[in-house]
């Protein structure tokens, strides 16, 4: 399956930022690729739309001895989740993988701390 790349939204400190203004659809079919630059200042921002709550998977690495990250639910219709992956969930090719349930609609956007 060929994931929709996502990259990182970088925020400068002292700025302020629409986060959903600035978010893409979901991508259920396919899920997403998160290309951030450094992990540990990446936060992902998962709106659902969809008439039923829904959860978000951040797959782990094959080479890590981890579980999957998976949001508690989000609410119906207005529900917004922030995540943090960590480390583990970087994948080989410098990705972090976000899955959906079907049904989901709504957006995403990947936000980055930059110093």
């Amino acid at each position: 399956m060929a994931r929709t790349d996502l990259a990182t939204q970088q925020i400068a400190p002292g700025t302020d930022l629409d986060f959903l203004g600035a978010a893409v659809a979901v991508d259920v079919a396919n899920g997403h690729r998160v290309l951030p630059r450094k992990v540990g200042k990446t936060v992902l921002i998962i709106q659902n739309t969809a008439a039923a709550t829904k959860v978000v998977t951040i797959v782990h690495a094959a080479s890590q001895d981890n579980t999957d990250q998976a949001s508690t639910a989000i609410a119906v219709t207005t529900g917004v989740r922030a995540m943090r992956p960590t480390k583990a969930m970087v994948q080989a090719d410098g990705g972090i993988y976000v899955n959906y349930v079907a049904g989901h609609t709504g957006n995403i956007n990947a936000l980055e701390l930059n110093p």
